[in-house]
């Protein structure tokens, strides 16, 4: 997912929610939600269908 903020462009993908999960965690702004300009009150729709990078392991 591309997001254009002004001239620069944001890309984000489902295998950066755990750096971006840090980040607030320790009191730094998500740049997706900066990006989308959320306000308090404001829904989202996710439509990646849990379509997430998980490490696989083989099966012993």
């Amino acid at each position: 997912m591309t997001f254009l903020v002004g001239k620069n462009k944001i890309f984000f993908h489902p295998g950066l929610a755990l750096p971006r999960i840090k980040e607030i965690n320790n009191g730094k702004t998500d740049q997706m939600i900066s990006a989308m300009s959320l306000q308090e009150g404001d829904s989202v729709l996710d439509c990646t269908m849990d379509l997430v990078q998980v490490p696989l392991s083989p099966v012993t």
